[in-house]
Formats: C-alpha cells, sequence, structure tokens
C-alpha cells in the first residue's frame, strides 16, 4: 500500500500486459486507444473506480517507450476531473516485419600464429540466426565447403519480429574444418564468433573474431570473420518489398532496456 506523496521503485518491472496483437492499419491508430484504471479496493461491498487515464495507439506510437501517466479522478457532479496518481509505465507499440537476411561475401581471415596446414585444409561456416523476437528458436544451416576461406553466398535467413527486436538479437558463426585423411569423422570446429545486430538496420558490413576455447593464449583467436549482411523489410502477408518512407514507430530504445532482455539468458552489464 502506499500512502499519499509516497513513491516506491520496484525492483523488477511489473509486467501486466506481456503480448497483444492488433491487425489494423496505419489511419486506425487514432480510432483505438489503451485505458488504465485504477481502483479502490472496499472490503465489505463492490470495489470502485478511482482514477484512470486513456491513450490512443497513436499517441503512444509518438512517446517515448518509457514515460509517466497521470491518471485523472472524475467527480460525480462536476466537468472537471483531477489529477491524483501519477504512475511510470513501458508501453512498447511496435510493427511485427518479415526480414530476409541475404548473407553474402563471407571470408575468413586466419591469425598470424596459425599453423600452415590448418590455413590450407577446407573449411565451411555454420550460421545460427534467431527465427523470431525473444523465443530463443534459431534456424542452423552449413554453408557448402570452401578451398579458399571464402564463401559468396552464405544463405538467406528469414526473421520475423520488430525492429527493436532483431537490433537486441545477435547470430553465431562456428567455424569447421574438414580433415583430409579422415573423411569418415565429421569436421572439426576450429573457433565460434558472435555478432551483435544491433547495426543490421543501417550497416550491412559485419566483422567478427574467431576464438576457440583453449587454455593456450596463443591458439585463442584464430582469425577474423568478414562479411555482409543485407536487409529487406516487408509487413506480415505481404508479399514484395515495400519502400514506406514514414512508417508509424516509436524511437528506437538501447539494447539495454529492462524489458527487452530475454529472461533465460545471461548479461554483462558494465556502468
Amino acid at each position: 500500500m502506499l500512502r499519499p506523496g509516497e513513491f516506491k521503485a520496484l525492483s523488477a518491472p511489473l509486467v501486466i500486459w506481456p503480448f497483444k496483437v492488433f491487425l489494423l492499419p496505419y489511419n486506425q491508430l487514432k480510432s483505438f486507444c489503451v485505458t488504465i484504471e485504477m481502483w479502490k479496493i472496499n472490503e465489505l461491498s463492490f470495489n470502485t473506480l478511482y482514477a484512470s487515464a486513456k491513450l490512443t495507439l497513436q499517441e503512444i506510437v509518438d512517446s517515448e517507450q518509457e514515460f509517466q501517466i497521470l491518471l485523472r479522478r472524475k467527480i460525480a457532479g462536476k466537468k472537471r476531473s483531477y489529477e491524483v496518481h501519477k504512475v511510470r509505465v513501458s508501453l512498447m507499440l511496435s510493427e511485427v516485419f518479415d526480414i530476409d537476411l541475404s548473407f553474402d561475401s563471407w571470408w575468413f581471415l586466419p591469425d598470424k600464429a596459425m599453423p600452415q596446414k590448418i590455413r590450407e585444409v577446407p573449411k565451411q561456416l555454420l550460421f545460427s540466426v534467431p527465427v523470431r523476437g525473444r523465443s530463443g528458436d534459431r534456424n542452423r544451416r552449413k554453408t557448402p565447403i570452401s578451398q579458399m576461406n571464402f564463401w559468396p553466398s552464405a544463405g538467406l535467413f528469414r526473421y520475423r519480429g520488430s525492429l527493436q527486436s532483431i537490433s537486441n538479437n545477435y547470430i553465431t558463426v562456428t567455424l569447421l574444418y574438414s580433415r583430409p585423411k579422415e573423411w569418415y569423422r565429421p569436421p572439426a570446429h576450429l573457433g565460434l564468433c558472435i555478432m551483435a545486430l544491433k547495426s543490421v538496420l543501417q550497416y550491412p558490413l559485419f566483422r567478427g573474431i574467431v576464438k576457440k576455447l583453449t587454455t593456450d593464449p596463443r591458439k585463442f583467436q584464430q582469425g577474423e570473420l568478414v562479411g555482409n549482411i543485407r536487409c529487406f523489410i516487408r509487413s506480415v502477408g505481404i508479399h514484395e518489398y515495400e519502400e514506406i518512407p514514414n512508417r508509424p514507430a516509436q524511437p528506437l530504445a538501447g539494447a539495454a532496456l529492462v524489458t527487452q532482455l530475454n529472461l533465460r539468458e545471461q548479461y554483462l552489464v558494465v556502468r
């Protein structure tokens, strides 16, 4: 219970409405609203409405994701309502897209300390790409084996989610190599590279260090991966790519927004 004028900060966000899908065109955002109500609990009778606030979907999409709402109380017999409470909430409204990710022109640049026999063996890449929002599902696909450490086309992946959710996601690329004299054995792991997708909507070029889990510091860094990821965005249900310059969208918040984090994963917080 809060006393008049008392402020209480929650240690973790209180999720009231985790997920809701609206199917409507852009020009109808002003016609639908979200109502936030505060009710007074009565032990011996029915609960009564104490205060409320309304926001249209257009007002939500035009504002920041985290803001304060003034709850106003309507007093019987008076035309004017009174502000009785402030609540800070996170309201996220974003369009869901089908985003096609085209991986092309990928190079592996070996580290100088890599032995020559490992440099020359055939290699291939194993991509692990997210499929949908924060579901945790991933699409894994191998490239053809290359003798030149180059893959002109690494595959086409599809992601369904908001623009912010893909910016908060990541891909992993595993570098595999084949043993020429042991063709019957599966490819061995040479290292792993993790690439954040924060800039995938603005820049196609990606690069990252391939690292190997080892106790030998000289073998920790295997080399560098460089490649392109090109995004082709379309609305869900639309089969052709659209050029819409001004889509209704909330300003993209930083990747550190607590409500965007996946509770099943671990995060390193740097202050």
